[in-house]
């Protein structure tokens, strides 16, 4: 943890990190914001799932069927998924969130949705195998 920016509450991360050091940050919550559809991915089917089940989710994600994409994992923060932004952010990096504006935190809380939503759907089809 980026022990300059707990000393720093009152300054945005801008204040504290180089825009390139954030940059790897918002990369990092990229790169967590993929992870985190791979393991829901890796919920929607176990060894009870039907053949036939798994063929219809091959053909409804390959044919881009609206039955099927709209039952796709999704992930929002707040307190029906668990996890807030803050609580994101200060797993996934170096970034204390209280010393986050609220455009840095908007940078990274999309990062984070971009990586999960861009990885989703080729996770669920990897699932299938």
């Amino acid at each position: 943890m980026n022990t300059q920016a707990n000393t720093h509450k009152d300054r945005d991360a801008s204040d504290i990190l180089s825009q390139q050091e954030f940059e790897r940050e918002v990369e990092s919550m990229y790169a967590a914001g993929e992870r985190c559809a791979r393991n829901r991915a890796s919920w929607m089917f176990d060894g009870n799932t039907s053949d036939k089940t798994r063929a219809a989710w091959r053909k409804g994600l390959a044919d881009g069927d609206p039955m099927y994409l709209d039952q796709l994992p999704s992930f929002s923060f707040g307190e029906h998924s668990g996890e807030s932004e803050n609580e994101v952010i200060g797993m996934e990096t170096c970034i204390n969130p209280d010393t986050c504006s609220i455009e840095e935190r908007d940078e990274l809380c999309e990062a984070f949705l971009d990586g999960f939503g861009n990885t989703i759907e080729d996770a669920v089809a990897k699932e299938l195998g």
